[in-house]
């Protein structure tokens, strides 16, 4: 196995935080009538997204951190062991959704895993990708006056040398690289999720709409991550 840059702790930290992952999965699941289908994650954690899904459906998740496929699997979430630098041991043409979500940042090569995300799809199967976008306009302000690419301050506790994000995409970048693996954007979710100073207390105060409309119509400035679901060509 490739060395993996994350931890179990790191995950465990990750999904107290990531709750609006899960929101927009739920959300997903309802809009696209996700049941019956044959479901699996790349990068998948402690299994945290997978449960969403795993009542009605087929699920199946691949992890490159031991301790979290443990984990994963002590809550009965169904987990197998795998390295996403290498050659995925699924199938081709056998899943009907892929999700891989804040994990393609951390590889050497993320265009192979899309490739290989293409390859066990179903025709016409659909994923749903996500990446943290670090340049949002405060982001840019923060590396003009200095910031590392670690603007958000993801990972504190780590030197710049040994940071787990190893690609930063653009969302531009990011888009090209989808059309290049052979997917079409059908749904963009991103503008849900801002990165907009005080964006919270402004929503919980009634400014959603407005918060919302700038997001979506400057994305690669205010979003706080590109979260978009795709279909194989």
């Amino acid at each position: 196995m490739t060395n993996v840059n994350y931890t179990a702790e790191l995950l465990q930290r990750d999904k107290i935080e990531r709750k609006h992952i899960i929101e927009l999965l739920k959300r997903i699941k309802d809009e696209y009538s996700i049941s019956g289908n044959k479901i699996t994650e790349l990068g998948c954690g402690l299994g945290q997204n997978l449960e969403v899904f795993k009542d009605d459906n087929y699920i199946i998740g691949v992890e490159g951190v031991q301790d979290a496929v443990d984990l994963a699997q002590h809550l009965d979430i169904n987990v197998i062991l795998g390295d996403l630098n290498e050659p995925l041991m699924l199938e081709s043409n056998s899943f009907d959704w892929v999700m891989c979500l804040d994990v393609l940042e951390h590889l050497m090569n993320p265009f192979e895993l899309m490739k290989e995300i293409h390859r066990i799809l179903k025709n016409e199967g659909k994923a749903i990708l996500n990446v943290p976008n670090h340049f949002t306009l405060s982001g840019r302000v923060k590396m003009l006056f200095g910031n590392g690419m670690d603007v958000h301050n993801y990972f504190p506790n780590h030197k710049e040398w040994e940071n787990p994000h190893i690609r930063f995409f653009t969302r531009s970048g990011f888009f090209e690289m989808i059309a290049s693996a052979h997917f079409e954007i059908i749904d963009d979710y991103s503008y849900l999720v801002p990165s907009i100073p005080k964006s919270a207390m402004l929503i919980n105060t009634g400014f959603s709409r407005n918060i919302y409309w700038v997001t979506k119509r400057f994305p690669a400035l205010f979003a706080a991550g590109n979260f978009v679901v795709l279909e194989k060509l």
